[in-house]
């Protein structure tokens, strides 16, 4: 698969931009490199394998990853220790985090940029054209800018860099420029497995059968039988649902309600407002009394008492 070293150098800077990593070495031990993706990406997984046998033997295994009480197949792979991988983290590692530098940037090979992308890039859609994304928002504005750069310098195509509002929280992500979409695809094309076609056929749509598959439930409230689809979280019938929602706008207005009962400033009667008004009198007979006449009555009042 590798001519040389520095193939194989190239390939492994592109996996970790991606979703490998190599984790913090401790005891002063040297490192090694691990990666996980989903059971459908399986093959992708053993294409990675394939490339890391070239230095170490890798160890596979299958586990479950749970989520929200549900699920999710992965396969992992973690390579032997050895002192290669030492020196990449020292070159893409600073304080347990991951960067990047312009001596790593240089040494991305096209099989390289293709494994970033096929693990961290997606083709979303813009104004009815799909075009390359790559969510490199584990980055800061400056190394995103860097990684621009010198993907233009190596490669000559020309990725922007976006900025994103996520929960209160800024990231930064590379967009690649529209008219480079062909020779960027051409570029990564070539090292695609089967499953990695979703990343680069702007025409291909994945398969939505499995959202689409239902299965019958029975209703928490009257135990009736209903057919709900399969990723839903419903746990009531339609009928139910409905009678909940009712309920809920009930209590929803009457509590409006209560909230705009106040007292008239001329009688002190009780009164209800009108939603969205203001006033202070409870009828217009109150609203038309003046102000005068109102403390006039007044002192009346308190000299007779």
């Amino acid at each position: 698969m590798f001519n040389n070293k520095l193939e194989f150098k190239g390939a492994v800077i592109g996996t970790l931009l991606g979703d490998a990593c190599i984790p913090t070495p401790t005891r002063k031990i040297t490192c090694h490199l691990q990666l996980s993706h989903k059971k459908a990406d399986e093959e992708y997984l053993n294409m990675k394998v394939n490339m890391l046998r070239y230095l170490t033997e890798v160890t596979v295994k299958e586990y479950d990853q749970k989520l929200d009480d549900k699920i999710y197949p992965q396969v992992s792979a973690r390579t032997r220790s050895h002192p290669f991988y030492n020196s990449i983290y020292d070159h893409m590692y600073y304080q347990g985090r991951k960067t990047v530098d312009e001596h790593v940037l240089k040494c991305l090979t096209p099989l390289g940029l293709a494994l970033w992308y096929f693990d961290d890039g997606t083709l979303a859609g813009e104004m009815g054209w799909r075009n390359p994304y790559i969510c490199s928002h584990n980055f800061n504005k400056i190394e995103n800018e860097l990684l621009c750069r010198m993907v233009h310098k190596r490669f000559g195509v020309t990725f922007r860099t976006v900025k994103k509002n996520i929960k209160d929280k800024t990231y930064y992500w590379m967009r690649l420029r529209r008219k480079d979409r062909e020779k960027f695809l051409n570029i990564v094309a070539p090292f695609a497995p089967q499953c990695m076609r979703r990343k680069i056929d702007p025409l291909f749509y994945e398969n939505d059968e499995k959202y689409r598959e239902e299965h019958e439930m029975s209703c928490e409230i009257c135990s009736k039988s209903f057919i709900a689809n399969t990723h839903s979280i419903a746990k009531n019938c339609k009928e139910c649902n409905q009678k909940i929602l009712r309920q809920e706008h009930r209590f929803h207005y009457d509590t409006l309600a209560k909230q705009r009962v106040s007292k008239c400033i001329q009688c002190d009667k009780t009164f209800e407002k009108r939603p969205g008004k203001k006033t202070v009198h409870c009828s217009r007979k109150c609203s038309g009394k003046s102000h005068s006449s109102f403390w006039e009555n007044k002192r009346s009042n308190q000299a007779i008492a």
